[in-house]
């Protein structure tokens, strides 16, 4: 039918508004009589606007109920005027504003259900009005401000629900008052003060959950009397003292959870005596005293944390007896001992967890009886033999962790010690395997059998022999890392059938042969390291095909040939290395194609003809040519940019003059420790130059290269440092001995003392090697000592007070090692320190004052140790910081306005920590600051103003807090190359800015989830076109999802869930042609599955269409072109049809498509 006016079909009849409550049938049948219309009963009616005052007319109503339909606004106060109202439910709308003081005024009011909408302000003092009110649920909304004392007056109330909102200040003791409770929640709140003893008067209650707060003090032994009791919640708060005892004689009990606090003292063993428990979980406190044996007469218990408390004591047998038990969790708990066969009698266990143990012995054969098992550790112990071949029983097994069992520092060796056993080619469901820095030699051909593989660690064994071809069946494979090893023989042609690898770590073993063609199949792969094996022949052009491979290192072999021009093809790669290899010809010029690369080192070859020019094209950061035959000038154009911070074309036949622009940048050459670019361009021996250029290079300048007293001095070292003839050499001439440098060496034994009597010694390097024992007191008597860095060892004990009062000591780098004990305050005495890094270690107590002494410190690191106490004001001080990382302590208090003085920082990580309070304005003053992070702490308050003035930032994570308040209006003022912004689980309202818009430039991530932020999706967000992962789940949006940003052509991550989006998913999204992951769920969209999605068939990965009640779409016979769709739910739609098309999707490996009105028959082609 043609409109013959205009020549064009005429326009489809509109689409229905949602239904307002004053069209709705109920309404007008209640409205026309209402003196008898007793209910209003309209749940999940997408009913938009308001709640109509007018309510106040239906006299005879005793029940409302507009539960999850789309209502904004107040709630009226003229609800409170219905004289037989007993029943309030608007839960699951978007209804704001205070509640009313009159509402609680109902004479007859039972039941007030507001829950999940966005109501604000202070709970009324009017709530104690309600004297028959059995039902007060009010969470998950934005109240703030204290719990009135008046709550005690509600008498009758049988549940009381108060979570996630904002509520500050004390629990009032008049709630002891409630005595009809049954059910009290207040978790995910700002409460703070100690749990009221008066709680135990509630004799009627049956659940408590407390959990997220900030509640101080003991438990109260009170709770002795709340025999009905089924479930106790207080974790994640400030708990201390002891677990009452008398808790045991609560028999109806059946989840105890204390997690995530400071309580102390031993497990009472009379927990036993609360024989119907199900859950115990007491984990990430300070307890002490052993594991209670009493603990196996809990015959109900399924799940049993104690794991993150100091325990000690041994493993019991009597835990084997828990037959219902699902989980049991003892890792990092200092236990001893070894682990009991007895544990093989738990018949249910699903998870079992021992890691991070002072464990020995071997893992009992009878763990195999366990048929139930997907997840097993047994890592970070010094067990003898972790892999029983009785473990190959486990079919249901999914995950492994057996790495790092290492011998007791000066332990004989192990008796009993056992090889990979072929069984582990049974365990066919296992993903993830862990097995590195263990004793094991063979990896077995049966590898090949565990299909279901994504990730395996076998590095740092001393395996033997050759890779197993039969390794090349792992389809799954994603992450393989298989090096420092003593594999030898070539590297299998089968391994090009690893189709979904995306990193290869096969260097530092002695692979041989060439390498094969076959490996640029693995076109998923992001990373291959191959360096540091024997491999010859030349460099496949097939690698070239890799077109999503960012790193590439081949250094360390035998390579010859050239260098493949084709690969210049690879458009992503940053870093390219194959220093160290028999390359010859020319480098070629293709690669200043490569738009992305970074990095690029190719010293030590034989590399000929000129430094191509094109090279000043790529983003170049590092460029190694040191050690080949180059000849010509070095290009002017590599100076044009300044990008350039190492340099090194030493040992060449280059000639010409220096480039004036090269000058000027700011180069740091290896053997220049910052000096001038002429470090980076001569050879610093004085001799054997080979390069001409045209000006001398000033004899002042070479002195400044050949930095420290003494002849630097690399040892090269096995087994024992003392034993080897280099420190013997170093000996026979102290005053020579200036630099002791022994990395990646696989040192074992500890740090001589003798090193003390190195009276000119600088520099003591040894990175990455097996040195156990203490940290030597010595180095503090080396007047002439700069650094000290033995990271990543194995050394244990305190960090020596003598070190801090060396006079030139600059540098002390210990991270990655088993260190314990406090931070000495005598730190404050190293008056020279640059560089303090004591990062993953088990430093515990608080920060010493002193350390606000170290006015010259660049980078103060003390990540993921157990400090706790406050960060000391004196760190203002620190005025030359640049990095500052104190994630994953347990330090608290509220964070010092003084940083706000370190103007030079430029990285501020305070995440993972218990910090309360507020955002200190003052950070805004730190102008060079790039990354400020403080995820996962307990801060309150809005986001400082003041934060605009971090014109440098990139990062920005503020997340998993309690921050509330608008995003601030003039936020986009923030640097415009801002990259990360994160601001997800907090309490932010307000709407999402547009002005987001300005961060075009850079922006890759946005999360704002889990925020009742309200409010529409910003078109304006359209011109975010760098960004990738957009995140705007859980934040009460309404409105559509804007068609224009479709504009976000970089976008792979779009997550929309659980809002109350209406309308269709854009067709336009078809043009998002890097998408890999699309969330829609939980809306009321009318059409999420629109016909044109199929063109995203090359990349959309997950598809997440469910919980759209209102869908209107059928499912498009187009969804079977998302050939690479691997997991789709769209369960709770009412969707009838199931296309044959469906059976197309090869790639899929998840499908929910439950309670769904599916009519016919399951098609056949589904089997495909």
């Amino acid at each position: 039918e043609v409109d013959s006016e205009a020549g064009r079909p005429p326009p489809p009849p509109p689409s229905p508004p949602p239904t307002a409550v004053f069209d709705s049938p109920a309404y007008r049948e209640c409205h026309a009589e209402p003196a008898k219309c007793r209910q209003l009963v309209l749940p999940m009616r997408s009913l938009i606007g308001s709640v109509p005052t007018e309510l106040a007319e239906l006299t005879a109503l005793t029940s409302i109920n507009l539960l999850d339909n789309l209502l904004g606004g107040p709630v009226p106060t003229e609800l409170g005027a219905l004289p037989a109202l007993r029943r309030v439910s608007l839960p699951e709308n978007s209804l704001s504003g205070p509640l009313p003081a009159e509402l609680w005024g109902g004479p007859e009011l039972q039941e007030v259900l507001l829950y999940d909408n966005k109501l604000s302000g202070p709970l009324p003092t009017a709530v104690g009005d309600c004297a028959g009110c059995a039902f007060v649920e009010l969470m998950r909304n934005s109240f703030s401000g204290a719990v009135p004392t008046e709550i005690g007056l509600l008498t009758a109330a049988l549940v009381l629900d108060l979570k996630s909102n904002s509520f500050s200040g004390c629990l009032p003791t008049e709630v002891g008052r409630m005595t009809s409770l049954t059910r009290l929640s207040l978790d995910d709140n700002d409460l703070g003060c100690a749990v009221p003893s008066e709680v135990g008067l509630l004799t009627n209650l049956v659940t408590v959950d407390i959990c997220n707060n900030g509640f101080t003090g003991v438990l109260p032994s009170e709770l002795a009397a709340l025999t009905k009791l089924e479930s106790w919640r207080s974790c994640n708060n400030l708990l201390n003292g002891h677990v009452p005892a008398a808790l045991g004689k609560l028999s109806a009990l059946e989840t105890l959870d204390v997690s995530g606090n400071m309580l102390t003292g031993s497990l009472p063993a009379a927990l036993s005596g609360a024989s119907g428990l199900v859950r115990l979980l007491v984990d990430h406190n300070i307890f002490t005293g052993g594991v209670p044996s009493e603990l196996a007469r809990l015959k109900s218990l399924r799940i049993l944390r104690v794991d993150s408390n100091p325990l000690g004591g041994p493993i019991p047998t009597e835990l084997g007896l828990l037959g219902e038990v699902r989980m049991i969790n003892l890792e990092k708990a200092d236990l001893t001992g070894t682990i009991p066969a007895a544990l093989g009698r738990a018949s249910s266990l699903r998870s079992l967890s021992v890691a991070h143990n002072l464990l020995t012995g071997a893992v009992p054969a009878a763990l195999g009886e366990l048929s139930e098992l997907a997840l097993l550790c047994v890592n970070d112990n010094h067990l003898s033999c972790v892999l029983p071949p009785e473990l190959g029983r486990l079919g249901d097994l999914l995950e492994l962790y057996t790495h790092n069992n290492k011998a007791l520092p000066g332990a004989p060796p192990r008796q009993g010690a056992c090889d990979i056993p072929t069984e582990v080619g049974q365990l066919t469901s296992l993903v993830r395997w862990e097995n590195n820095d263990n004793d094991h030699t063979r990896l077995p051909t049966e590898l090949g059998a565990m299909t279901a593989l994504t990730q395996l660690f076998m590095h740092a064994l001393p395996l033997r022999g050759a890779l197993p071809s039969e390794i090349g069946r792992l389809s799954a494979l994603k992450i393989w890392s298989s090096y420092e090893t003593e594999l030898e023989g070539p590297i299998p042609s089968e391994l090009g059938g690893l189709s979904s690898l995306l990193n290869l770590r096969l260097f530092d073993s002695y692979l041989s042969g060439c390498l094969p063609s076959e490996l640029g199949r693995l076109t998923q792969l992001l990373q291959m390291h191959v360096y540091d094996n024997d491999l010859a022949c030349s460099v496949p052009a097939e690698l070239s095909r890799l077109t999503n491979l960012r790193k590439l290192d081949l250094s360390g072999n035998r390579l010859t040939g050239s260098l493949p021009a084709e690969l210049a093809g690879m458009s992503k790669l940053r870093f390219l290395s194959a220093h160290h290899n028999l390359l010859g010809h020319a480098i070629p010029r293709a690669y200043g194609k490569m738009g992305q690369l970074t990095d690029l080192r190719l010293s030590q070859n034989d590399l000929v003809g000129p430094i191509p020019y094109e090279l000043a094209e790529p983003p170049l950061r590092v460029l190694l040519l040191e050690g080949n035959r180059l000849t010509g000038a070095i290009p002017s154009e590599l100076g044009d940019t300044c990008g350039l911070t190492w340099l090194d074309v030493r040992h060449n036949h280059l000639s010409g003059a220096v480039p004036p622009q090269l000058e000027d940048c700011p180069f740091k050459a290896p053997s220049a420790g910052g000096a001038p670019i002429m470090c980076a361009l001569a050879d610093v021996s004085h001799a054997n130059a080979t390069n001409k250029f045209d000006a001398a290079v000033p004899a002042a300048v070479l002195d400044k290269c050949l930095a420290g007293p003494g002849a630097k001095r690399a040892l090269q070292a096995t087994n024992l440092l003392s034993d080897t003839a280099e420190w013997t050499d170093c000996f026979a001439d102290t005053r020579l001995c200036g630099d002791v440098a022994v990395p990646f060496m696989g040192l074992t034994g500890s740090i001589p003392t003798e090193v003390g009597h190195l009276a000119v010694l600088t520099v003591f390097q040894a990175v990455d090697n097996e040195l156990s024992g203490t940290l030597p007191s010595e180095f503090g008597g080396l007047s002439w000592l700069r650094r000290i860095n033995v990271p990543l060892n194995s050394l244990a004990g305190t960090l020596p007070t003598e070190w801090w009062g060396a006079p030139e000591l600059q540098e002390v780098v210990v991270y990655d090692n088993l260190l314990t004990g406090s931070v000495p305050s005598e730190m404050g005495l190293c008056a020279k320190c640059a560089f303090v890094e004591l990062m993953k270690n088990s430093f515990s107590g608080a920060l010493p004052t002193e350390v606000g002494m170290l006015t010259a410190v660049k980078h103060f690191e003390v990540k993921s140790n157990s400090l706790t106490g406050c960060l000391p004001t004196e760190m203002g001080r620190m005025t030359s910081l640049t990095k500052l990382i104190v994630e994953f302590n347990a330090l608290s208090c509220s964070l010092p306005t003084e940083l706000g003085k370190l103007e030079d920082l430029v990285t501020l990580d305070l995440s993972n920590n218990r910090f309360v309070g507020s955002l200190p304005s003052q950070l805004g003053r730190l102008r060079k600051l790039e990354s400020l992070r403080t995820t996962s702490n307990l801060l309150t308050g809005t986001i400082p103003k003041d934060f605009k003035e971090l014109d440098e930032l990139r990062v920005l994570d503020l997340s998993r807090n309690a921050l509330s308040g608008t995003i601030p209006d003039d936020f986009e003022q923030i640097n415009p190359h801002l990259e990360q912004l994160l601001l997800h689980h907090n309490r932010l309202t307000g709407g999402i800015p547009k002005e987001f818009q300005e961060f075009r430039r850079a922006l890759k991530i946005l999360r704002l989830d889990s925020n009742p932020l309200g409010g529409t999706i910003p078109k304006e967000l359209r011109r975010l076109n760098k960004l990738e992962l957009l995140n705007v789940a859980r934040a009460d949006l309404d409105g559509t999802i804007p068609k224009e940003l479709k504009n976000l052509n970089s976008a792979r991550t779009l997550v929309f869930s659980e809002n109350n989006l209406v309308g269709s998913v854009p067709k336009e999204f078809r043009q998002l042609d890097h998408l890999v992951r699309l969330y829609v769920n939980h809306n009321s969209l009318t059409c999420v599955l629109p016909k044109d999605i199929s063109l995203l068939h090359s990349t959309l990965e997950e598809l997440y269409t469910q919980h759209n009640p209102t869908d209107e779409c059928p499912i498009p016979s187009e969804i079977g072109q998302l050939t690479a769709l691997k997991r789709w739910e769209n369960n709770n739609n009412p969707h009838t049809n199931l296309p044959t098309e469906v059976g197309m999707l090869s790639a899929l490996t998840q499908l929910f498509m439950h309670k769904v009105p599916l009519e016919g028959s399951l098609p056949t082609e589904l089997g495909e």
